[in-house]
C-alpha cells in the first residue's frame, strides 16, 4: 500500500511497471525525473526547442508524459531563479556541475518550490534519477542539495529575490526593457508572463459539435469547460499532449487560444473570404 501511495503522489500510476536499466530496477517516477533532467539540460545548454525535445520519447505512458511536461515547463519557466538558489545551496560556491547534474538539481528544486508533489517523493525519486542519467556518484550531492533546500529555501529565496530579474526569472535585459516600456505596471506584466497559459482547443464544427466533443473528453476523465462565446471553444483545466486529444490527427480539433477564437467571431467572415490571423 505504501508503495502505491508513493507512486500516486509522485505523479505516476502505481501500476506503471518498473524497468531494468544500467542503474538496476528503475521506477517510472525516477525515469521521468531523469528524462526531465536531460531535456532541461538540452534546452538550457544548447537552446533546443522544449516542444521538440518532449516529442522524442514515444514509449512514455500518458501519465508519464503529463508529469514530464509539467516538470520541464516549470523548470524552464523558473530556471533563472532556481539556478540562483542552486548556486547558494552548493557546499563550494562556484562549484562546477555537469549540465545534466545541474539540470537534475534544478528539476528537484522545482518540485520542492513550485509543485504540490510531496517533498519526500520529490527528493527520493530525483536522487534515484541521478543513477539513471549515468551520474551515480552525484546522487549523494543531489540528495544533500535538496535536503538543504527543504530546510533553507525560504532564507535563500529571500536573498536571491533582492534582484528583480532573479525573482521573476527573466533576463536582466528583458526586465530593463519592460521597465522602459511598461513603467508602473512592469511587475504585473512580469508576473503574468510566468503564469501557466490556459489550454484552449477549437472543435472543428464540420466534424463534431462542441457539446459532443466535450462529452467525449469528459468520458475520458478530462476536466473541460465551454467558453461563454461559443461551444466549439473548450478550456481544458490541465494541459495534455495534443496527440492524445480524440480525433486530433483526423482534424476534429486543434489548439487555439481563446482570444484568437473570439477574434474570428468578431470579424464575422463571410463565405469565400480569407482571414489572416
Amino acid at each position: 500500500m505504501a508503495g502505491s501511495q508513493t507512486a500516486v503522489r509522485s505523479g505516476i500510476h502505481p501500476r506503471a511497471p518498473a524497468r531494468w536499466s544500467g542503474a538496476g530496477l528503475v521506477s517510472p517516477s525516477a525515469r521521468v525525473r531523469a528524462r526531465a533532467a536531460k531535456i532541461v539540460a538540452d534546452v538550457a545548454e544548447h537552446g533546443r526547442s522544449l516542444d521538440a525535445a518532449l516529442r522524442d520519447d514515444p514509449r512514455a505512458t500518458p501519465q508519464e508524459r503529463g508529469l514530464l511536461r509539467s516538470l520541464c515547463y516549470d523548470s524552464i519557466r523558473w530556471y533563472i531563479r532556481l539556478d540562483a538558489i542552486l548556486d547558494r545551496l552548493l557546499t563550494r560556491p562556484g562549484q562546477k556541475l555537469s549540465p545534466e547534474v545541474r539540470a537534475l538539481a534544478i528539476v528537484g528544486l522545482c518540485q520542492l518550490l513550485y509543485t504540490d508533489i510531496p517533498e519526500h517523493a520529490a527528493v527520493d525519486e530525483t536522487v534515484n534519477a541521478a543513477r539513471i542519467i549515468g551520474h551515480a556518484r552525484a546522487a549523494g550531492m543531489v540528495n544533500a542539495i535538496l535536503r538543504r533546500a527543504q530546510r533553507e529555501h525560504a532564507r535563500i529565496g529571500a536573498e536571491v529575490d533582492r534582484d528583480l530579474a532573479v525573482r521573476t526569472a527573466h533576463p536582466t535585459w528583458f526586465v530593463d526593457s519592460m521597465t522602459v516600456d511598461w513603467g508602473a505596471v512592469r511587475d504585473a506584466v512580469l508576473a503574468a508572463n510566468n503564469q501557466r497559459p490556459p489550454f484552449w482547443i477549437r472543435v472543428n464544427r464540420l466534424r463534431s459539435s462542441g457539446a459532443d466533443y466535450r462529452a467525449r473528453l469528459q468520458a475520458q476523465g478530462v476536466a473541460v469547460a465551454a467558453s461563454l462565446f461559443g461551444e466549439e471553444a473548450l478550456h481544458l483545466e490541465q494541459a495534455m499532449d495534443v496527440h492524445e486529444l480524440p480525433g486530433f490527427a483526423a482534424g476534429e480539433v486543434s489548439v487555439q487560444d481563446a482570444a484568437s477564437q473570439l477574434a474570428g467571431r468578431l470579424v464575422a467572415p463571410q463565405a469565400g473570404e480569407r482571414v489572416l490571423d
